[in-house]
């Protein structure tokens, strides 16, 4: 690390103190504003990859399976996937999706039994699992069902909005998230069945144990928008471990400029979706849906705007807002990401601070290896209390010249790597630094 000349002079006359970084604080749930790795992710997210998998759910254009080019996906009713109809291929396709993606992550069919029409079937969840790696028993669930039903389901169901708009979210979330580490584990599940009474939810919550999770966030049949206002409905529900969820997609929302509009439903929200499963359980959720009831809030949605090709063999993608369908699928990504607790795969040890005193000003240098964007947040209330960002730079240094000697200040510092790596964020590092009164310095050293 360069330092002038001055800084190297004073440095042989003085005594370098060591000090250790303050023990992080982990929070109950995150702020999910924008930050550095959310941003990066809402970039990494591909329209034409999000419609090119929503097409390819909904039959309208052929896919590959076992090596078999030209085939199509008719349908994705529960009964007719359980019963390995030629004309239900969603599940096979599913899997060679995220089997080609998501090395080391798991993936797992989570087996179930229903009856339909008194007849039994053996159906299936898809669970795909990025391990958390300073939380890993703390679990944020991104869902949507998978199945999908008309007037003619065993033949012709494409569900376009109903709910390949929510299925082909989950795997735009597993194609990019592969490539960043989390505080938690994050559980993509496609739930089956829903449409015969959210019994793939129903099945999972009574076979796997619900008090680790932090929350869920299902993604159930968005995308219709004919007045192209923007706007959809979130579902909260007045569950109180639900609200930090709500509010966590709202600040998503806004915070990164997303150009939509939504109706905040707690009292009036709807459990007719695998959210509710879990509400019956205590656990947080929410649910994204289009503008099917009409609520019409302050700043929200304006009457009702219900697809009608909902439950239909016309339910296909040139009846939907393919630009809002995908603007609402990334908010769903990012807030995922943010309850999740993005966490740097390129940094195994924390960057090094070295902070300079001087009348008036604070100098900062920074150490990282291949580091692009270092990211500055300065408190006046030590380590543990709440901080306001300086800035964000590509140069190792910042010149704090906005300080009152003889005040304690407490430096937060975290680095983003190269986009090659990921966009991935280091743990932070935290310093406290007393600047001085009289024209000398004190140099201190963080590694």
């Amino acid at each position: 690390m360069k330092r002038s000349l001055l800084l190297m002079s004073l440095c042989v006359l003085l005594l370098c103190i060591s000090l250790q970084p303050a023990p992080q604080v982990q929070a109950d749930m995150p702020a999910c504003s924008a930050n550095l790795v959310t941003t990066a992710i809402l970039a990494d997210a591909s329209y034409e990859q999000y419609v090119q998998m929503l097409k390819s759910l909904a039959g309208e254009i052929p896919v590959t399976i076992g090596g078999q080019p030209g085939q199509a996906i008719y349908t994705r009713f529960a009964p007719a996937m359980a019963s390995n109809s030629e004309r239900a291929k969603a599940i096979p396709w599913l899997q060679e999706q995220l089997n080609g993606w998501l090395q080391p992550v798991q993936l797992e069919l989570d087996e179930f039994n229903f009856s339909y029409n008194s007849m039994p079937y053996t159906s299936h969840n898809i669970i795909a699992t990025i391990p958390g790696s300073l939380h890993p028993e703390e679990v944020v669930i991104l869902s949507a069902h998978l199945d999908s039903i008309s007037d003619n389901p065993f033949q012709l169901a494409p569900g376009a909005e109903d709910n390949a708009s929510g299925s082909s979210a989950l795997l735009e979330a597993a194609r990019i998230f592969r490539y960043y580490r989390f505080e938690r584990t994050v559980k993509f599940i496609w739930f089956n069945a829903e449409e015969q009474g959210l019994l793939g939810s129903a099945a999972y919550v009574a076979d796997h144990p619900t008090d680790h999770i932090v929350g869920v966030v299902n993604l159930d049949m968005f995308g219709y928008d004919s007045n192209q206002d923007g706007c959809f409905e979130l579902h909260v529900g007045s569950l109180p471990e639900s609200q930090p969820i709500g509010e966590c997609f709202a600040n998503t929302i806004q915070s990164n400029g997303l150009p939509l509009t939504f109706d905040y439903l707690t009292d009036t929200a709807t459990p007719s979706s695998d959210h509710g499963t879990f509400w019956n359980e205590g656990v947080g959720a929410i649910e994204v849906l289009e503008n099917h009831f009409f609520n019409e809030l302050v700043g929200g949605c304006v009457g009702v705007d219900a697809n009608p090709f909902y439950h239909k063999q016309t339910d296909y993608t040139v009846y939907m807002d393919l630009p809002i369908t995908f603007q609402i699928a990334r908010a769903g990504l990012a807030t995922a990401a943010n309850l999740a607790g993005p966490l740097g795969v390129c940094y195994e040890t924390p960057p090094g601070i070295s902070f300079f005193g001087l009348l008036g000003a604070n100098l900062l240098q920074f150490e990282a290896p291949q580091a692009e964007i270092y990211t500055l947040e300065r408190s006046t209330s030590g380590c543990e209390g709440e901080f306001s960002l300086l800035g964000n730079t590509p140069q190792p240094e910042w010149l704090d010249s906005d300080v009152v000697p003889g005040v304690t200040y407490a430096y937060r510092l975290q680095v983003v790597a190269d986009a090659s790596r990921g966009h991935c964020l280091s743990t932070p590092v935290c310093l406290e630094f007393t600047t001085p009164e009289h024209f000398l310095f004190l140099p201190s050293l963080l590694r």
